[in-house]
């Protein structure tokens, strides 16, 4: 992208909503976020006034849920980009765009835990989103695994995410520069650091390292202050940043802001147990389109 229009920014968003209940008729079976019904209702508010041009949302794993938000959110965001997986609640992705999407597509990771699988199906979603100006965009939301109980920490834990993090690279690498990945990564500086360094061993930079400015003086996206994770299963975690957007590296990204921000109702209640990561910067490129006749991720 040379000339004026690529020097035009871009705003991705991302936010896991942990919109997660496991049910059997009228019998609550699991449910790790509580208040599922009630945050449903703000979080369409929240996010419709939310100035991105892409929005990447993980753990919308309730169908009403995100058939709500698609409908409630169109104004915003009249594209959209899901898909349903054989298991109890799907795989929880949902990726909006102020912008047309040209294609989009869901890829089960080939390594998760065996208990995990009935119930939730893990994976990335890509999707190829045209900007203004002409400009492709690949983005790849995803949610990559925690492990099923315990400290997400584990040695086997990590074992298994850093399989899910070579699933991914190598379905984004063939893509690049032109190339976002976007969502909860259960690793970040503070926590399973190994499993963060990946990225950046494979040419992709940190949005928040990168930003000349932070817009607000939150640092972390998970935290057992937040009311709503404190009787999960992962309260006893440190603060940490697992929330991120990577571009990689060839794009030399100039990343004017990011933001990090508490998703709250209109009375101040948190919606989430994660904060909205929000990330404004440039890419450069071809302006036709480096990813033109790419393999398909």
């Amino acid at each position: 992208m040379s000339g004026p229009e690529g020097s035009r920014p871009v705003r991705i968003a991302t936010l896991n909503t942990g919109l997660l209940r496991l049910q059997l008729g009228r019998w609550t079976l699991f449910e790790p976020v509580p208040q599922v019904s009630e945050r449903i209702a703000g979080f369409a508010r929240f996010l419709g006034a939310l100035d991105a041009d892409v929005l990447a949302m993980q753990e919308v794993f309730v169908r009403g849920a995100r058939r709500r938000l698609v409908e409630e959110l169109c104004a915003a965001f009249p594209h959209a980009a899901f898909a349903d997986s054989p298991s109890w609640v799907g795989n929880g992705l949902l990726t909006l765009s102020r912008h047309p999407i040209e294609d989009s597509a869901f890829q089960r990771f080939d390594h998760d835990f065996l208990l995990v699988r009935p119930f939730a199906t893990f994976g990335l979603l890509r999707t190829r989103i045209r900007l203004p100006g002409d400009r492709p965009l690949e983005l790849f939301n995803t949610h990559l695994t925690a492990g099923p109980f315990g400290d997400p920490e584990r040695a086997r834990v990590e074992r298994m995410r850093d399989r899910q993090i070579r699933q991914l690279l190598e379905a984004a690498g063939p893509r690049a520069p032109r190339v976002v990945l976007t969502g909860d990564f259960n690793a970040g500086p503070e926590a399973s650091i190994d499993n963060y360094r990946r990225f950046a061993a494979a040419g992709f930079v940190d949005a928040f390292d990168r930003a000349e400015h932070h817009g607000s003086p939150l640092r972390t996206t998970w935290t057992p202050e937040n009311s709503l994770t404190q009787s999960g299963p992962h309260s006893s975690s440190p603060p940490q940043r697992i929330d991120h957007v990577f571009v990689h590296a060839t794009a030399a990204p100039a990343v004017s802001r990011v933001t990090i921000t508490e998703a709250v109702d209109p009375a101040g209640a948190p919606l989430s147990d994660h904060r909205l990561v929000l990330a404004e910067f440039r890419l450069t490129g071809d302006r036709d389109g480096s990813t033109e006749g790419a393999p398909a991720g």
